[in-house]
């Protein structure tokens, strides 16, 4: 599809990470609290791409809801979908909860679906404001994107309702139930994608006839842990390799930056993440809290003018679609 030549393509991709979306929202709620108009973040980026907390933080942006409204939701709901053992028996409650991963999801996802209805309420994806590109996966171990109608091929995904997409890429696989839909199940796109920035990428370079140094890229991450190997590594069994999530998210977050990178050139993409001397784990609702707001608090106030640079003037045009077409 044409696109202007002389009109640059805004990007924003929000990493997965469970409670630590806290970090982004933080991030993002500053950047919203500064712009100089009312429309919103959404009206501001042509695209945003998130997965899992990314993935939710990204639906609830496009369809109007603050930033600020997230972060609230994270810090004041955010024991309650992640509940944790009284302080006395914390180890031991964590322990068991790990244990119980052997067998069945950890948390029940009651509470995270009960608010995030209350903030996307019942409308459809295609009410968005801006273009998304939500990751998720299948119980065929396939990839499944949804995709608003921003290109005459993609005909189906704006029919769902948001919070369906919401908690499709969401459901983190041993800690929240998967999502049955229409016959089939979804789970967390953060399997195989929690750095969904290539996707945007790819997705744009597919769709429009956009020049690769007209796009520009806010990649946001959520204190991305970077596991050190040890030596025992090199003969380790399962045991050992117990962090190799981890290890598999901190590669695929690098990989899809360094292409990314590439495609479009180093300078045109923006990587905002914390690389913390210390790890959260994503279901972490108390360090998280208490650490995260500060961090995101101070990565703002490091990269304010560009930030602000990126977001305005107003970029998109993009006009919802969710009737028959």
């Amino acid at each position: 599809m044409p696109w202007p030549a002389d009109k640059p393509f805004r990007i924003l991709a929000i990493d997965g990470g469970g409670i630590k979306g806290i970090l982004p929202a933080t991030i993002l709620a500053n950047l919203e609290n500064n712009l100089p108009d009312n429309q919103g973040l959404a009206r501001h980026f042509d695209m945003i791409a998130g997965t899992s907390t990314g993935g939710i933080i990204a639906v609830g942006l496009s369809l109007g809801v603050s930033a600020k409204t997230v972060l609230d939701l994270y810090l004041t709901k955010g024991d309650r979908i992640f509940p944790s053992a009284p302080w006395m028996f914390k180890k031991l409650g964590r322990k068991i909860g790990t244990a119980k991963q052997l067998f069945c999801r950890r948390y029940d996802p009651t509470v995270l679906d009960h608010e995030l209805a209350r903030i996307i309420g019942g409308r459809k994806f295609g009410e968005a404001k801006c273009r998304l590109v939500i990751p998720a996966f299948d119980q065929n171990t396939e990839p499944y994107i949804f995709k608003t109608a921003h290109h005459p091929d993609y005909k189906r995904d704006w029919k769902e309702n948001a919070l369906t997409v919401a908690r499709a890429t969401s459901a983190a696989p041993a800690f929240l139930e998967g999502l049955e839909h229409s016959g089939r199940r979804f789970w967390d796109g953060g399997v195989f994608a929690n750095n969904p920035v290539m996707m945007a990428v790819v997705d744009t370079l597919a769709c429009y006839e956009v020049p690769r140094r007209n796009i520009h890229v806010l990649s946001i991450g959520c204190a991305t842990d970077k596991p050190a190997l040890a030596k025992h590594h090199l003969t380790a069994g399962l045991w050992g390799w117990r962090n190799a999530h981890a290890v598999a998210s901190s590669l695929q977050n690098h990989d899809a930056t360094g292409q990314a990178g590439l495609l479009i050139g180093r300078h045109h993409l923006l990587r905002i993440d914390a690389e913390l001397p210390y790890s959260i784990a994503m279901d972490d609702y108390a360090s998280a809290k208490e650490k995260l707001p500060d961090v995101g608090e101070y990565l703002w106030n490091e990269n304010r003018e560009v930030l602000l640079s990126m977001a305005t003037p107003l970029a998109s045009d993009f006009e919802a679609v969710y009737n028959d077409r």
